[in-house]
């Protein structure tokens, strides 16, 4: 008699399955999340995939996807408006971008942060972006020919331009929350926007074209202070904070020599940064290392001469030089805002001397910190060819 109590306990157990289990067909599944500003309301869009769509089930003309939205005072309150018109139930596990208006970046981001850390749902690896000059909800609307969801190209178009072009840099909501509880270290937000039409953009004629009359354009980065945005950089500057940051897989460079354009392309490169107290003042000092690829010589120059590889070494140096002053003037001048994150090396390596400063930091200490940067880039290979081929046609 006891074992079988003993056992009817242990299947009690073991066999309860998942207690919140909910079958697919039940589920809204949203990778794409937007957030705009509309008086004092909030205006949310969810971009949720049409599953029958997908399986090959739908009806002809409808769409792969679908964004729907909601009004409320708060972003709970519009994504309960949004269930209003809904037949099922959202679900956030799959989200892989949420994009947030200007506007609402400007007035901070705190209550927008709050909400999602607390949402169960959501794995808290999406995507932070922001929409410059466009709704934050039209960025959802727009498909793309080459990806199944608009929040895929936006993800992958990111990472890409990352990888590449040392442009982007790739912000998730857990390193943005991670970044504005840290002392001394300031955010920047990549962002995106519409190129056309948006009404024309949003229907899958458009696709049909080879030219379409829609697209998503990633640009450069938003500019945080806590967490309120202050401005959008260039891409020169982005280039820069991302050089001084170490934040680059990939990049290139075009610049004149000898009045003809050159590209280089710099697959390695990384930077050291090393902060020390001068005269009881902090001063900064960054090294950056790197060895490059001569892409695209215009002119009649002899790339076996040793002179003429250092001298284009110099003149590489140069150009990353004007990136990193430009990325540096903007952060200490114009926007008095450490997106470098010194303020949090000097905090980890001089914390007596971080606690006398760190109340003006920003405001005062900041712009007036003294950064010295050094360059070493190697042009270690020229591609197919030795020499250009005008060079050799001219020998």
């Amino acid at each position: 008699m006891k074992l079988k109590i003993l056992f009817t306990l242990c299947c009690c157990f073991f066999l309860t399955g998942c207690w919140n289990y909910r079958e697919l067909s039940e589920l809204s599944i949203s990778t794409g999340m937007s957030i705009d500003k509309e008086g004092d309301e909030y205006r949310v869009g969810m971009l949720v995939s049409n599953a029958q769509k997908i399986q090959g089930n739908s009806k002809e003309g409808e769409s792969q996807t679908i964004v729907l939205d909601g009004k409320g005072k708060t972003i709970l309150e519009a994504l309960k408006n949004i269930g209003l018109t809904s037949p099922k139930e959202l679900y956030f596990r799959h989200l892989l971008v949420v994009v947030i208006s200007e506007d609402v970046a400007k007035e901070g981001l705190y209550d927008v942060l709050d909400y999602l850390l607390r949402d169960s749902q959501s794995r808290k690896m999406f995507y932070m972006i922001l929409a410059h000059d466009c709704k934050a909800k039209n960025t959802l609307k727009i498909l793309s020919p080459l990806e199944a969801f608009p929040s895929q190209s936006i993800a992958i178009n990111i990472e890409e331009t990352y990888r590449l072009q040392a442009i982007m840099t790739k912000v998730t909501y857990n390193s943005f929350l991670s970044t504005l509880l840290e002392e001394g270290k300031e955010n920047y937000v990549n962002n995106v926007t519409v190129e056309g039409s948006v009404k024309k953009g949003e229907k899958e004629d458009d696709l049909k074209q080879t030219e379409p009359d829609s697209s998503i354009k990633v640009g450069t980065a938003g500019i945080f202070k806590n967490d309120k945005l202050l401005g959008f950089s260039t891409k020169d500057e982005n280039r820069g904070i991302n050089l001084l940051n170490n934040q680059i897989d990939q990049m290139y460079t075009i610049f004149d020599y000898h009045n003809s354009p050159i590209s280089i392309t710099i697959p390695k490169i990384g930077s050291d940064t090393k902060v020390k107290m001068k005269n009881k003042k902090p001063m900064i000092e960054v090294t950056i290392k790197g060895s490059g690829i001569i892409n695209e010589v215009n002119q009649l120059i002899n790339l076996e001469d040793p002179k003429v590889i250092k001298d284009l070494e110099k003149a590489t140096e140069k150009e990353l030089k004007k990136y990193t002053n430009k990325a540096i003037e903007m952060a200490q001048k114009k926007y008095q805002s450490d997106i470098f994150g010194y303020g949090s090396l000097i905090h980890k390596t001089y914390p007596k001397e971080w606690k006398k400063m760190k109340k003006n930091w920003n405001e005062s200490e900041f712009p007036n910190l003294k950064i010295k940067v050094k360059f070493d880039i190697e042009l270690e290979y020229k591609g197919s060819l030795k020499q250009s081929i005008k060079e050799a046609k001219h020998e």
